[in-house]
């Protein structure tokens, strides 16, 4: 198993909100459509790793899906691939830790793909 950095949900939204990392949610369109972080962008794991790579580089890179599982396979799959372990994070609980703390979530039907 690879080890892997992970983030608190809180520690991520001060890290989006200050422009230090982006966020990308690796959860399905119908699950972002019920529900997400405003200024991520969805990268739905079905569409392979390539999709996922932003083009924020310097930044942080937070992965995040429902729960943190998935979220965790695309972390370890891109630090085996090559991302520099310390740029990318899986941020634990995932979207239900973050609706649970009442942090802000958005619903609507676009999308903001990569």
């Amino acid at each position: 198993m690879i080890p892997i950095q992970t983030v608190d949900i809180h520690t991520a939204r001060d890290w989006l909100t200050q422009g230090q990392a982006a966020v990308l949610d690796v959860r399905e369109e119908r699950e972002w459509q019920a529900g997400h972080i405003a200024g991520a962008r969805l990268a739905p794991l079905s569409q392979g790793l390539a999709e996922i790579l932003p083009e924020d580089q310097g930044k942080k890179l937070v992965i995040m899906c429902k729960s943190g599982y998935r979220s965790r396979v695309v972390v370890e799959a891109l630090i085996a691939e090559g991302v520099a372990w310390g740029s990318v994070y899986n941020m634990a609980g995932g979207i239900k830790a973050w609706r649970a703390a009442g942090l802000p979530i958005e619903q609507d039907d676009t999308v903001a793909c990569l």
